[in-house]
């Protein structure tokens, strides 16, 4: 599987503290050497310290970036049979009902190891350290179903479809004009025809795909793995060779495997898999306990000690499934593992590395810099949000953070303070 990616590797990492907003750790992404904060659970009525690892997001890699490691090739989903619709192809499963699914606000009362609604319309495929669990425990389902809800909403976002756009359009464009371009699967994009080859996609075509995309990840959502990962790595998104499955639902379908189609028969069960870090679950799962003890005993204090603390891994974790999601789609738009997103998509704080990033990209045009989650190095200090930006950082406010966890967006976020330059 590859690091809150694809392919390759990329990465977040966590800040220390200790010397102002920005502290001693890497910016390398793929080889992150940022010290783990190590500390111990607190008791509900103490300070919050959380025992996280340094967050890694994923990068592209580009056809030169040398071979990618190997990745298990997800079971394909089912195909239907007869003539079924191009855009509605979904597995047979009798696991599966017909509930539609419905946006809401994400809910904070209740018990600890409550289930809000699932996100999407056909229950999430789950695994623990790669082996499906038909019932996950309850906190689990719960912080799922919560991250994965709040990251589609994030998608979702007027700005955010602007930046999807422009990044596939700009992705297409980009492999058209390599020098030795690979056939990839965006229809009439043939490396052979310079006359598609060197033409980028409008704007409107590629809001049509990926309203596609969108609805299909709604409906339903990539297999999420919770489990291990390397040290300084939060997330992964492992790509698995998507089209010959949908190929072979074009000639069930009595249809032309042709590229269009073939898209139109994209399915997310076939995409790969979404791993998360299992401490990314059980400590946002666990300072949701804490926080909702300490406001259900009416400890103002703790509750909002915790309650700020769970905001932000929240709405962080949700960053990070969302900036799986943009890798997605880019494989989605490419339909071929070692096509890699153009190298001139990459914020500057990324740039050094000579390959693209669409999520790091993503995050910067969306949410107005490279996200970072910032650790306390003192019990009594908050979790913080950070953006990076032409080598200078600040942090996200709160007030916006918690307005977020709440499914109220407003991108590019609001910061507080200064930007300080980075060291």
């Amino acid at each position: 599987m590859a690091s809150r990616d694809n392919g390759g590797s990329s990465g977040r990492d966590s800040r220390d503290t200790r010397n102002g907003p920005r502290g001693s750790n890497s910016r390398d992404t793929e080889a992150p050497r940022a010290t783990r904060v190590s500390r111990s659970n607190p008791a509900p009525s103490t300070s919050s310290t959380l025992p996280l690892r340094p967050i890694v997001r994923t990068v592209d890699r580009g056809p030169d970036d040398g071979p990618r490691p190997s990745r298990p090739q997800e079971r394909p989903a089912p195909r239907p049979q007869g003539n079924a619709q191009i855009i509605t192809v979904e597995p047979r499963d009798d696991r599966y009902n017909d509930d539609r699914h419905t946006r809401t606000r994400p809910q904070e009362g209740g018990p600890a190891d409550d289930v809000p609604p699932r996100p999407t319309e056909k229950p999430m495929t789950i695994r623990i350290n790669g082996k499906r669990v038909k019932n996950p425990e309850p906190a689990t389902l719960g912080a799922v179903h919560r991250i994965v809800r709040l990251a589609l909403d994030m998608l979702d976002d007027k700005r955010s479809f602007d930046a999807l756009i422009y990044l596939g359009a700009s992705s297409v464009h980009g492999w058209g004009l390599r020098k030795d371009p690979k056939e990839i699967i965006y229809p009439t994009r043939s490396c052979n025809d310079e006359n598609y080859r060197h033409k980028k996609p409008s704007d409107s075509e590629m809001k049509g795909w990926l309203r596609a995309y969108t609805q299909k990840i709604r409906r339903c959502f990539l297999p999420l793995d919770i489990g291990g990962l390397d040290e300084g790595t939060d997330a992964l998104f492992g790509m698995a060779d998507w089209v010959q499955n949908a190929r072979e639902r074009c000639f069930d379908a009595g249809e032309e495997p042709n590229n269009v189609n073939i898209m139109h028969h994209w399915h997310p069960l076939d995409a790969g898999a979404i791993r998360i870090n299992v401490d990314s679950i059980t400590v946002l799962s666990q300072i949701r306990s804490w926080y909702l003890e300490a406001k259900n005993s009416g400890n103002k204090e703790n509750a909002a000690r915790f309650g700020r603390d769970y905001h932000t891994l929240l709405v962080n974790d949700a960053l990070t499934v969302a900036h799986e999601l943009v890798h997605v789609f880019i494989a989605f738009l490419a339909g071929d593992r070692t096509v890699g997103t153009p190298r001139n998509l990459v914020p500057k704080a990324h740039a050094d590395k000579g390959i693209g990033e669409s999520g790091r990209m993503w995050e910067d045009l969306v949410v107005g810099g490279c996200v970072h989650l910032a650790l306390p190095e003192q019990n009594g200090n908050p979790v913080r949000i950070t953006l990076e930006k032409d080598d200078k950082e600040i942090e996200v406010d709160p007030e916006d953070i918690k307005n977020m966890a709440k499914g109220k967006f407003r991108f590019p976020v609001k910061t507080v303070g200064k930007w300080v330059l980075v060291d």
